[in-house]
């Protein structure tokens, strides 16, 4: 009974750990149209899409410029949440694939957790990975390692920058959601290679 009462509380806290996790993410759903070029004239049909945001200082969320691209409406809602709400889109940088995005309603922010930035990355270090993958309606976590850094060719921007390379499974609906290590955000999930 002595062992198994320091292992119930070390699962206690793991559990808690990642219900922390989920407190720092939304979903993000964009509606946009599409167009014919043959026939620029005519309004195309709607379509949904879907990544993932992480929260940061000041009420505002980060995610990737390609998540929102074209987007006539950006809708966020949070982990356990069937509300949705309508957001602006702050700023984009195309260069590093990154948005900003601020939802004006109060409710929304409630009991949110930003996430602090890591200043310090080691190689080998567990890194958890936070989204809401295509193919269901709730938040994914999953687990890999960050196996290294290079210079990468970004397909959004074509730039070529540094990123670095996890083995956490990430699958699209992923974009724009946090990666975690050590309980500070090290990156955002945004292209498989």
């Amino acid at each position: 009974l002595l062992w198994i009462f320091p292992l119930t509380l070390i699962m206690a806290g793991k559990v808690f750990a990642e219900k922390e996790y989920l407190l720092k993410v939304a979903q993000v759903r964009v509606t946009s149209y599409s167009y014919s070029i043959n026939h620029p004239w005519q309004k195309g049909s709607a379509g949904k899409s879907f990544g993932s945001a992480v929260f940061i200082e000041g009420d505002r969320l980060l995610t990737n410029a390609h998540v929102v691209d074209s987007a006539l409406r950006v809708d966020l809602r949070r982990v356990g949440s069937d509300t949705w709400y309508r957001a602006s889109v702050e700023h984009v940088s195309e260069a590093s694939n990154l948005a900003l995005l601020k939802v004006p309603h109060e409710e929304f922010s409630i009991d949110a957790k930003p996430a602090t930035l890591s200043s310090e990355v080691t190689f080998g270090s567990e890194v958890l990975v936070v989204g809401f993958p295509v193919g269901g309606d709730t938040v994914s976590v999953t687990k890999g390692v960050l196996s290294r850094t290079e210079e990468t060719d970004y397909a959004y921007s074509a730039m070529t920058l540094l990123t670095y390379q996890i083995d956490a499974a990430i699958n699209n609906g992923n974009s724009g959601g946090a990666v975690f290590s050590d309980d500070r955000l090290m990156g955002i999930s945004f292209q498989a290679s």
